[in-house]
């Protein structure tokens, strides 16, 4: 205020405000008085303290532009950076903002003062004159004053440069984020629409999943029990061979001791037969006549024995033809189960190759899920650094109202040295009236307490020293009420600050709400999973529960087989051992069958193996094939930074070039200010207003000649900015090739040309558009804080599923496992079946085959004896009819033994018979249980999966309803802080108009001086423009990104809900396939159990015909040496099929140890496997590590590049 007043007397004619105060004071030119001369002596007194109050303000100014200069080099070096832009460029609003509103305080206020004082200085000028001339002191002051005016009118050009950048970014600030909103509006909206459609298919995937993992579960547990079941039969089955083996035994002690009994009636026979060789002499006559009896009676039995072999050997030919009918059914249904079970071995085989190359796919994806979330959390990183540049933000706030304060006190202190000034002004008044009363006789002292004086130039000063105090009580209570205004502004941001960390919390709370959800939707995708793998498990199993099935079946038939050639053994010899031999061969076939069927497995095992090394060396290629693809994208990404650095070169020279255009328009300035000042000095040195008014023209004519070179420098430098711009945008064209890109560069382009006109048409309306970006600036930091808030929850959302993707990739593994161990477990108990039926088999024909090798033995000893009795007879005709009763005797009593030997064996048959029976029931116990315990886990199932899915519908619309109310809680507070801050820019608003209005009535000069400014003002604009595309360019890269992210994810889901409904369909049609299997085993078991009771039938009519054959056989003595060689001829055939059982056992004893062979190749093979298994674990392990080492080395070439940005 001092300062101004001094410049008011001291230098009237240095500014167009002067002028007009010069039009407006002519009527008070002729009033002359010593006042000007006591307060030239005044202000020499009081320079010291202006010149250090100057050097202050100078300090302050350099502070302010050294402050400017740093936020502009941070704006540069954060440019990469969007979020820290962002706090950065609030830092710059805010301070520009208090700046401004102090800035327009100390401009209103001087501005008045500095009119009403150059309005008294125009009444003085004369009497200036008068005095400029007798004192040299005065003029030395006058030169120092006039020094300081040029210091402060410079200093006042600079804050006005300041102002006008400040506006014109601000403008830029506004238009940014316009374009940010609008951008972040649309992507929230998409955000917020994929979010819903991604928890409708992750909530019904969950649905499916869970119920597929209750139901595997408790297949799983089925199956187990079947296994175990199973380890109880193959226990069984031991415990029946050791009590065979037992039994075998005590048949072979009991063998050895009937013939030691034999043995022993031999030799009391041949006593006998000495005895009897003495008698034969008196039986001979009676003998001759028994003879004739003899013949008659046996060619009667002759006759009968053909009928009877008439009619057994029609029976056997039926019975044949029965069992071959038969036997070729069996044989046909067996080979179409055969070629079943092969289908299903390779479907199984199959479904393992996909499930492993469905298994790479998703250990990829989730490589993939694992970058996201690395990604996102370097988001979080950089937005929690913007939340701490934010609150930096409000402690320079606080800063800003200290120093408010502090401005206050010192305009107190300003006002109370005024007052002092004034006063001493009036005793200086007074005491020139007492010393010059003949120069002004009208005049009167001055006095504080408001006196008339009696003058009218007294009463004028007085007024406009009462004005003056009036006007600047009025601007401390603006600036009271503006500081008070700014206090609420602080207290309203502290407020919103404080309902933003509660919604920040809720938010927090809401997020954990709904990670606990994701976590029990990950328990039941695990479960699902695990039940997913008990349904394959009982696949497995129940394939091989199939199998024993078949074998069982087999088993049966080859029983049946066995039973049949018992009868015909019964029947004869010579067919029973023809039927044995078919025996062994069918034996042997089966071997070889068996042989050939491992061998089979052994070459799938090999083609697994061979399939494994080729994918094996797939995924190598894969490898090297990314791995290229990596190095050519870091050459490609290298090529860009490349060309980033050209462009950032010629940004730096366009800047450099601004820079220098911008001092050269400051050289000019501060030459056109010295040329005013020495207009000034010229004009204060004339004699007439005429003088004056010629050197104002003139003084204008040279401004507007060099506004004109200005406005001509100002075209070149457009042309330049155009050509640069170009150059620009031909860059941007040639390093964004994809066309979406492409569009957003043409629609921010076209959008900042349309911003420059408005700019250039709107300049008169910058403080009005600054209050609108104030508004615009609070509701990006809304949507911004949303923005945050919904990043925080995808990030969450996609660690939970990325944890999620890992415990079902391990699950798998772990049951891929589980299922190789179960497989090994039932080939082995199978295995140990097999040879367990095959054993007892053996043991049962050598059982039979001993006994009847020792019928046969019997009964040669008989026939040798009976032989040798005839002889006798023939010798001894005398003793015929003792030997006759003794023979008689003898025969009976063979023929007792006979008879109860094949009791004996009917009675091991029926034993038999009453164990198959028992294992058939049992079987059918077991398969009924299995079946009402699968109907009874599918419903509970059933009831669970229900249960489940209510659950987690009330869920969803619990959570929607929950959403929708915080979203409309939201939107109400964001209206209602939203007429808040318009209420408070509309009275900023008005309050700045007032302070432009009053600032253009006194700045029509300051006018030329802005159109000078703009060039550079624009050229600031553009740079920062250029900046702001860069960032939204970004934050555009970034959405993509993290829109193809989201439908990655989407992809992954879809691929695993279409692997859920593969394995769905798989287990139905397993269901159904193993229904239809279990009904054909119905059937075959009812068609072997009727077979089984005709062959029963078969028996029992055998029976009565071997019967009926033994009575007629008493008859046939004289066919006994027939007999004997037919028993001799089936001694030589038994020695020979000795024989050949030896062979046979060498050649199972061989296949034994091929199997063995097998079985340990078969070892090889699956550790081969495992081996491969591990190599591709460690393969999928290094592959992660190196894919994660490139994300570090990218984000450490980021950090370098953002650092030396």
């Amino acid at each position: 205020m001092f300062q101004k007043l001094e410049e008011s007397l001291l230098n009237p004619d240095s500014s167009n405000e002067e002028k007009a105060f010069t039009v407006q004071s002519d009527d008070v030119e002729s009033f002359t008085t010593p006042v000007p001369a006591l307060i030239r002596q005044i202000i020499t007194r009081n320079l010291a303290d202006g010149s250090s109050g100057a050097a202050a303000g100078e300090v302050s100014v350099l502070e302010e532009n050294r402050h400017l200069k740093d936020l502009l080099s941070q704006a540069r070096m954060d440019r990469d950076q969007l979020l820290s832009k962002q706090a950065v460029l609030t830092n710059r609003l805010e301070q520009m903002l208090t700046l401004q509103s102090g800035e327009s305080d100390q401009e209103s206020m001087y501005g008045a003062e500095h009119q009403r004082l150059r309005e008294e200085s125009r009444t003085y000028r004369l009497k200036l004159q008068a005095y400029q001339d007798s004192q040299q002191k005065q003029a030395q002051l006058v030169h120092k004053l006039q020094a300081k005016v040029l210091q402060y009118k410079k200093r006042s050009g600079d804050l006005e440069q300041q102002v006008l950048e400040k506006t014109s970014e601000l403008e830029k600030l506004r238009l940014s984020l316009q374009c940010h909103l609008d951008s972040s509006a649309q992507q929230l909206q998409r955000s917020e629409q994929e979010h819903s459609l991604e928890t409708q298919s992750k909530l019904t995937l969950l649905e499916e999943e869970r119920q597929r993992c209750s139901s595997l579960t408790k297949v799983n547990a089925l199956l187990r029990e079947q296994l175990e079941q199973a380890n109880e039969a193959n226990q069984a089955l031991t415990e029946s061979l050791h009590k065979a083996r037992e039994a075998a035994e005590q048949r072979e002690m009991q063998l050895k001791r009937e013939q030691e009994v034999t043995a022993s009636r031999l030799s009391r026979e041949q006593a006998r037969g000495r005895a009897l060789w003495r008698q034969a002499a008196s039986l001979r006559s009676t003998f001759t006549q028994l003879r004739a009896f003899a013949d008659r009676s046996l060619s009667d039995m002759r006759g009968e024995y053909a009928s009877v072999s008439r009619r057994l050997h029609a029976a056997c030919m039926s019975l044949e033809a029965a069992v071959s009918e038969k036997n070729a059914s069996t044989g046909l249904e067996v080979s179409a189960l055969e070629r079943h079970l092969r289908d299903k071995l390779r479907e199984a085989m199959q479904l393992q190759a996909h499930f492993n190359v469905e298994k790479m796919e998703f250990n990829t994806r989730v490589q993939g899920l694992e970058d996201t979330v690395k990604h996102l959390r370097v988001q979080n990183i950089e937005k929690e650094s913007s939340l701490a540049a934010l609150q930096s933000n409000l402690d320079k706030t606080e800063l800003s109202r200290a120093e408010v304060t502090d401005e206050r006190d010192t305009l107190r202190s300003e006002v109370g040295s005024l007052q002092h000034i004034l006063y001493s002004i009036h005793q200086a008044v007074g005491e020139d009236r007492d010393s010059s009363s003949l120069d002004s006789p009208g005049e009167e002292v001055l006095s504080i307490s408001s006196v008339h004086l009696s003058s009218p130039q007294c009463d004028s000063t007085l007024k406009a020293v009462r004005r003056a105090l009036f006007k600047r009580q009025t601007q401390t209570q603006e600036l009271q009420e503006r500081l008070e205004a700014a206090l609420e502004q602080a207290a309203t941001l502290r407020d919103q600050l404080q309902d933003r960390e509660a919604e920040r919390r809720k938010l927090e709370q809401r997020i954990q709400q709904l990670e606990q959800e994701n976590h029990r939707a990950e328990r039941a995708g695990e479960e699902c999973n695990r039940d997913a793998q008990r349904y394959r498990n009982s696949l497995g199993i129940i394939s091989s529960e199939r199998d024993d099935l078949e074998k069982q079946l087999s088993t049966l038939q080859h029983q049946l087989n066995s039973d049949q050639a018992e009868l015909e053994r019964l029947r004869c010899s010579s067919v029973d051992n023809q039927r044995q031999r078919e025996l062994l061969r069918q034996q042997r076939e089966d071997l070889e069958r068996q042989l050939a069927r491992e061998r089979s497995e052994a070459e799938r095992g090999q083609r697994t193996i061979e399939q494994l090394e080729a994918k094996h060396s797939d995924v190598r290629k894969e490898l090297v094939t990314v791995k290229e693809a990596l190095s050519q994208l870091t050459l490609q990404k290298e090529v860009l930074e490349d060309e980033k650095g050209s462009l950032a070169q010629a940004l730096s020279k366009a800047e450099a070039q601004n820079a220098e255009q911008e001092l050269t328009l400051t050289k000019l300035q501060s030459e056109a200010a010295a040329l005013r000042d020495s207009l000034a000095k010229m004009g204060a040195l004339s004699e007439g207003l005429a003088k004056d008014k010629v050197e104002l023209n003139r003084l204008l004519l040279q401004v507007e000649a060099d506004k004109a070179e200005l406005s001509e420098r100002k075209r070149e430098l457009e042309i330049e900015r155009t050509a640069a711009r170009e150059e620009l945008a031909r860059v941007q064209q040639e390093l964004l090739d994809v066309a979406a890109e492409k569009r957003a560069l043409e629609a921010t382009h076209v959008h900042l040309q349309e911003a420059r006109g408005c700019l250039d048409v709107e300049l008169s309306a910058m403080q009005r558009e600054r209050t609108l970006t104030l508004e615009q600036l609070a509701q990006t930091s809304k949507q911004k804080q949303g923005a945050l808030e919904q990043l925080s929850v995808y990030r969450k959302e996609a660690e939970l599923q990325t944890a999620s993707l890992q415990r079902m990739g391990r699950e798998r593994e772990e049951l891929a496992k589980d299922k190789a161990t179960l497989t090994v477990q039932l080939t082995t108990e199978q295995r140990k079946a097999k040879a367990l039926t095959q054993e007892l088999a053996a043991l049962r024909v050598i059982a039979e085959r001993e006994s009847l090798e020792s019928a046969l033995f019997d009964g040669q000893e008989l026939i040798s004896s009976l032989e040798a009795e005839q002889t006798r007879l023939e010798g001894e005709r005398g003793n015929l009819q003792q030997a006759n009763e003794a023979l008689t005797c003898e025969v009976s009593r063979v023929q007792s033994e006979l008879e109860q030997q094949v009791y004996q064996a009917l009675q091991e048959r029926q034993a038999i018979e009453l164990k198959l029976a028992q294992a058939e029931r049992n079987a059918q116990r077991i398969l009924a249980a299995a079946q009402h315990t699968h109907q009874e886990q599918l419903e509970a199932e059933r009831k669970d999966k229900e249960c489940i899915r209510l659950t987690l519908t009330a869920q969803k619309e619990q959570a929607e309803e929950q959403l929708r109310a915080e979203y409309e809680e939201l939107r109400l507070r964001s209206r209602r802080e939203l007429q808040q801050l318009q209420e408070q820019l509309a009275k900023l608003q008005q309050h700045c108009t007032d302070s432009l209005l009053q600032a253009e009535c006194h700045n029509q000069q300051a006018l030329y001086e802005k159109e000078a400014e703009k060039a550079a003002l624009a050229e600031r604009i553009l740079m920062l423009q250029q900046d702001l595309e860069a960032g939204t360019l970004e934050v555009e890269r970034m959405h993509r990104d993290f829109l193809s992210k989201q439908e990655q994810d989407k992809d992954t889901m879809a691929g695993l809900q279409s692997e859920l409904q593969q394995l769905r369909s798989c287990f139905e049609e397993s269901l159904s396939s193993r229904e239809i299997s279990e009904k054909r085993l119905n059937e075959q078991i009812r068609e072997v159990s009727l077979n089984r009771h005709e062959a029963q039938q078969e028996v029992e009519r055998l029976r009565r015909e071997l019967s009926e054959v033994e009575e007629s056989r008493d008859a046939g003595r004289r066919k006994l040496i027939e007999a004997h060689r037919q028993l001799r001829e089936c001694v030589q055939e038994r020695d020979t099929q000795r024989r050949e059982s030896l062979e046979l056992k060498r050649a199972l004893g061989d296949e034994s140890r091929e199997r063995e062979a097998i079985h340990a190749s078969n070892q090889e093979l699956r550790s081969a496997v495992k081996r491969a298994e591990s190599d591709n674990n460690r393969c999928t392990y290094m592959r992660r590590r190196s894919s994660r080492h490139d994300i570090m080395r990218l984000q450490y070439v980021f950090i370098q590049e953002g650092s030396q940005t």
